[in-house]
């Protein structure tokens, strides 16, 4: 699916044929390249430490990363997590490197639309604990509320709306360690299996940026795809995680109704069909990320019991 077709003037950015997208196209290609490279200590010298690449997207310079900043960004939340265990870096350095990714990579790829650096800063430096303590984490902007954030939906009539709570599911990420530093893009109330809403625009998929990330996770799979942040929120009716994912190679499950929790504010919103969870690089960040969020909550219409373990 190529973004843009059929599209008025003032949207030939979004085209393959543009310039400004061949240039972001450049940007996401350096970096997807940098981020797929594993690099294992043990078995090379130097590695990513002496990756170099300079290129500009849109009037922003982005340049890959290098040393221990590109090694955290090739490996996913777990490996992360390990890291802050083990006194390798610290779980400040996690959130600032992912910022610094965000903000080199975003203006090409319109992933994130409402960043939350101040508040993710505060809060590591206030002391994170949990199976991913330090690792940054992306928000779809889509059911899930987090206070004194903006909360759109991504739709115009929601564009100035900040919530006032945070939601079960939130409060659950956060006492797994991980930080939030911001919200990703998604289709308006993501009722479309594409990420193009007119409040923020088109998101482009990081494999090549004249294609479509489908939806509507498509800013949170555009996101762990480029390798901002490793894992990233998002939800499912209809194929809404499992269709960006198969778009931008990643993985995505749809747990079993009722396994993380929709109360107090959903409940039995679309007869329970609709799951939250995430997009992830791994199978095994994905099983571990529910296993810290899953069970019932306030509100919730059904309940499931926490998963049990084979054996």
């Amino acid at each position: 699916m190529t973004l843009g077709a059929g599209r008025p003037p003032g949207h030939e950015v979004f085209t393959s044929s543009s310039a400004a997208s061949v240039r972001a196209h450049e940007v996401a290609g350096i970096f997807q390249e940098a981020v797929s490279r594993r690099y294992d200590p043990r078995s090379q010298a130097g590695g990513l430490d002496d990756y170099r690449e300079s290129h500009t997207a849109d009037g922003v310079a982005v340049r890959g990363a290098a040393g221990p900043a590109a090694e955290v960004a090739s490996l996913d939340g777990i490996g992360q997590a390990e890291l802050v265990r083990q006194g390798e870096v610290s779980a400040a350095e996690l959130v600032r490197w992912a910022i610094e990714r965000i903000e080199r990579l975003n203006p090409a790829l319109n992933a994130v639309v409402t960043p939350m650096f101040d508040d993710a800063i505060a809060r590591v430096n206030r002391g994170v604990s949990g199976p991913f303590a330090g690792v940054p984490y992306l928000l779809k902007d889509l059911v899930v509320e987090s206070s004194g954030a903006r909360f759109t939906e991504g739709s115009v009539f929601l564009r100035d709306n900040t919530s006032s709570f945070d939601s079960e599911l939130v409060l659950r990420l956060r006492r797994a360690g991980l930080v939030i530093v911001g919200k990703t893009n998604t289709p308006e109330f993501g009722m479309a299996p594409t990420c193009e809403p007119v409040l923020f625009g088109a998101t482009r998929n990081p494999w090549d940026v004249s294609r479509s990330t489908s939806g509507s996770s498509g800013g949170s799979a555009a996101a762990v795809a480029s390798g901002m942040v490793a894992m990233a929120h998002g939800n499912d009716l209809g194929g809404s995680l499992r269709y960006p994912a198969s778009a931008c190679g990643l993985f995505a499950l749809k747990p079993t109704r009722a396994r993380n929790p929709l109360g107090p504010e959903y409940g039995d919103a679309l007869g329970g069909n609709a799951a939250e969870h995430a997009l992830t690089r791994s199978v095994r960040d994905s099983a571990a990320l529910l296993d810290a969020t899953a069970g019932p909550a306030l509100g919730d219409a059904d309940a499931v019991g926490a998963a049990r373990t084979p054996g």
